[in-house]
């Protein structure tokens, strides 16, 4: 067995810390009912769900119901010859069809919720138990109905194993049943209750009432837990987990077979709620107080009580619920290079503590911040409502849950892309999630591409894709030099900036070589991706581009042997809302839309505002396409 349940039982503190939290557990009982309570000859255990209390008289046989109207009902389809029962996570109940001897593990019958059918379902025990007397069953993990399957876990007199019985599709699934050596002998109020929701976990603690305690698997032994209280030798009992810390419901008083429980924190060993014995009346030795316990949430859970002969009874025990601030943000170098406190993304505030947002990085090298507060003050204010890492910058791993804690330890984002980031103050960890683009219908050459060499972000000539592949192709782009080596730089880019100082857009969504000034050769190919602010340099000519996205390469092909025997060509730049011609046409200049609409028709203006869309630029003879965002 796995030491997940160590972790478990210990973290707990750690995740209740996180956040603003009230010290005191509580316990209230919803209601209670004494009417028409069969005793123990015929009934000694039951079960609780969605607020209703359920129970199996193996005399008529019938299973019987109770809400908080207080009233018996019958549910209408028949009973089982058995006394245990319980539920799945869905609400189907699973109710043995034999009580003495061997037919109490060997026949079940499951009622499905959803058609309000009992079927009997035959067992078959996994070697290394044998069938045998089996009076109560813990609650069932997973769907027992469904394709994917759940499991209980049988106890039974004189078996030195738990029997883990896996269903699927509402019949038993021999294959993955087994046997879980527990190493005492066991009786028929033994009880292994599963520690997990999964159905393909074996993690359980079983309770045997001659030990009185709770046994846990470390990963090399069986242990009991501390015992704390006065818990005694009634049998059966429960467990819960709730924001990550394992709750023991015990039965105590300073007489067995009554009704008293208490709940212990088992992240402290400590007891946090009791219920004090409150019937006059002892049930027989040979049943117990049916607790049984149905998580609601990740700080409220029911409990449910039935007690032969005397009363059946929900309860409910909650946790305060965390106080999570309102708002968070995303701080740092992907909203402002200088580290802005009063520049944040603001994360959607999912419920729960967990808060959720997209990011895009361009360096390889961002990294940032988590806070609840914007402000201008750093030390006051922002730093002591600030998350981060343990150790400053260190980086995040992509995909995967990783901790966090209140501090200002920088998480680094070491990859360029656009991201899902997840926050939970419940868990306090953070989730950073790539989000793979699509490809870019459109790419600009950008960089030293005028003949003053400036390098604008608003500046670009197009590359027209292929119709079939991710291959953008240009010819006759001219690179002017930028210095006295004759070398020109250049970068590509799908989106344009908006203005000559809008260097964030076009960084965002800019390609280039993964090492700056990376020297590229006439005609050889060089890598290219999605890499920030890095760009190429290539000697001082005019060229033919080949770009190819899908095998991550980029050629250039250079078509004369200097610049001045190239004519000027014309470039068309499509802006945010706007179409520029860059160059002098020899021509008038026409625009149309996708549908074949005339935007403009015979114009000699370099300049045309437009709606966000694609268009068709016919200039000197030749058609391109744009896209104006």
């Amino acid at each position: 067995m796995r030491k997940s349940l160590l972790r478990l039982m210990l973290g707990g503190l750690a995740i209740v810390s996180a956040v603003s939290m009230a010290n005191a557990q509580t316990l209230t009982q919803d209601w209670r009912s004494e009417k028409d309570i069969p005793d123990q000859t015929n009934v000694r255990w039951g079960a609780g769900f969605d607020g209703k209390v359920y129970c199996n008289d193996k005399s008529v046989p019938t299973i019987y119901v109770w809400d908080e109207t207080g009233e018996r009902s019958d549910l209408g389809v028949g009973g089982a010859a058995g006394v245990g029962m319980t539920f799945d996570a869905v609400g189907n109940a699973i109710i043995q069809n034999g009580f003495a001897g061997a037919g109490s593990m060997t026949s079940f019958k499951i009622w499905n919720k959803t058609t309000n059918e009992l079927t009997v379902v035959p067992i078959t025990i996994p070697e290394g138990a044998s069938a045998a007397r089996l009076d109560i069953i813990a609650r069932a993990v997973g769907d027992v109905t469904s394709d994917e399957g759940g499991a209980i876990f049988l106890c039974g007199t004189g078996n030195t194993a738990v029997s883990k019985i896996y269903f699927a599709n509402g019949v038993q699934d021999v294959e993955k049943s087994k046997t879980i050596s527990v190493g005492v002998a066991l009786d028929n109020l033994s009880i292994a209750l599963p520690l997990t929701d999964d159905p393909e976990s074996d993690e359980f603690v079983y309770r045997l009432r001659g030990q009185t305690d709770f046994y846990y698997n470390d990963g090399t032994e069986w242990k009991a837990f501390e015992r704390v209280g006065a818990i005694n030798t009634t049998g059966g009992g429960e467990v819960v987990t709730l924001n990550g810390v394992l709750y023991t419901i015990e039965p105590i008083g300073p007489t067995s077979y009554k009704d008293g429980f208490q709940i212990v924190d088992r992240s402290t060993n400590t007891v946090v709620a009791t219920h004090e014995e409150s019937v006059a009346t002892t049930a027989s030795s040979g049943s117990s107080t049916g607790l049984y316990a149905q998580k609601i949430d990740e700080y409220t859970a029911r409990i449910y009580q039935y007690q032969p002969n005397g009363f059946v009874a929900q309860y409910t025990f909650s946790l305060p619920k965390p106080e999570y601030p309102e708002n968070l943000y995303i701080i740092g170098s992907v909203t402002d290079p200088s580290w802005d406190p009063e520049t944040g993304i603001k994360m959607e505030n999912e419920g729960d503590g967990v808060y959720t947002a997209q990011i895009i990085t361009i360096s390889g090298s961002d990294n940032i911040g988590i806070v609840s507060v914007l402000d201008s003050d750093w030390d006051n204010v922002v730093n002591k409502n600030r998350w981060g890492f343990a150790t400053n910058n260190a980086p995040v791993t992509i995909g995967e849950a990783m901790p966090i804690v209140k501090g200002t330890g920088s998480i680094l984002i070491g990859a360029i892309g656009t991201f899902d980031v997840t926050v939970s103050l419940k868990d306090m960890t953070i989730l950073v999630e790539e989000i793979e683009e699509p490809m870019p219908e459109t790419l600009y050459v950008v960089g030293n591409i005028m003949e003053d060499a400036a390098f604008a972000p608003d500046n670009g000539k197009e590359l027209i894709k292929d119709a079939d592949a991710n291959i953008y192709r240009g010819e006759k782009i001219r690179i002017y030099s930028a210095g006295a080596e004759g070398y020109g730089y250049f970068a590509l880019a799908s989106e344009l900036g908006a203005d000559e100082n809008d260097w964030n857009t076009l960084n965002t969504h800019r390609y280039g070589p993964a090492e700056k000034d990376t020297e590229i050769t006439s005609g050889v190919a060089a890598e290219i991706g999605k890499n920030g602010v890095n760009s190429y340099k290539v000697l001082a000519d005019t060229y033919n581009f080949e770009v190819n996205l899908d095998n991550g390469t980029i050629i250039l092909t250079k078509i004369a042997s200097g610049v001045d025997e190239v004519e000027d060509t014309v470039a068309v730049v499509a802006g945010r809302g706007e179409i520029r011609i860059v160059g002098e046409p020899q021509g008038e200049i026409y625009i149309y839309n996708l549908t074949g609409q005339t935007i403009v028709a015979g114009s000699n203006e370099k300049s045309f505002n437009v709606a966000a869309g694609v268009y068709l630029v016919n200039i000197d003879g030749q058609t391109m396409k744009v896209v104006v965002r």
